[in-house]
This record gives structure tokens, sequence and C-alpha cells, in this order.
């Protein structure tokens, strides 16, 4: 389907384009909040990464220290027991 470039732009310029009356300050407006959004998560970007690995080092310490006491305990394996020491609901549970 061929189209003549110089046809359609002809067209183009035919045709009554109605722009609003404030369109460049609104562009304007957009770019500046919008530099001022990424500025405002540069300068926050460390504050995140901190709190990510301070939530990841209590999640590691608190899960270790779990594992830790729940091995350290004698348990008896019966045959048919479904109560295994390291299994996430006796975790869960805490001491009894």
């Amino acid at each position: 389907m061929p189209h003549d470039v110089d046809q359609l732009l002809g067209r183009l310029a035919a045709a009554e384009v109605c722009a609003p009356a404030n369109l460049d300050q609104a562009v304007l407006a957009a770019i500046a909040t919008r530099r001022a959004d990424e500025r405002r998560a540069r300068a926050l970007a460390p504050v995140r990464m901190i709190s990510v690995g301070l939530a990841m080092a209590l999640g590691v310490g608190a899960g270790g220290f779990a594992a830790a006491t729940a091995a350290a305990e004698s348990h008896h394996l019966g045959a048919f027991s479904a109560d295994t020491h390291l299994a996430p609901s006796v975790l869960l549970e805490g001491r009894r």
C-alpha cells in the first residue's frame, strides 16, 4: 500500500490543529516535576538500601537463632512422628 509522502504532508499542513494555549507551560511543568521526583528518589536511595540491609540482617539473625535453638534441643523421633523439630509450624509456635 504505497503512500505519497508529499500528499500526506500536504494534507497534514492543510489540517487545522488547535493546541491548548498553555501547552508549553504544561510540558515544562511536567518536566520539572519529573526531574524533582528523580532527584528525590536519588537522595533517598541510600536510606532504602540501609533499610533493606537491616531487614535482611534482622531476618537472618532471628531465623538462625530459632533454627539453632530448635536444633540444639533433644527430640524424640518415632516411626510415625509428624512433629519434626525444624518444621515451620514448630518454629513459628515457639517454646511450649
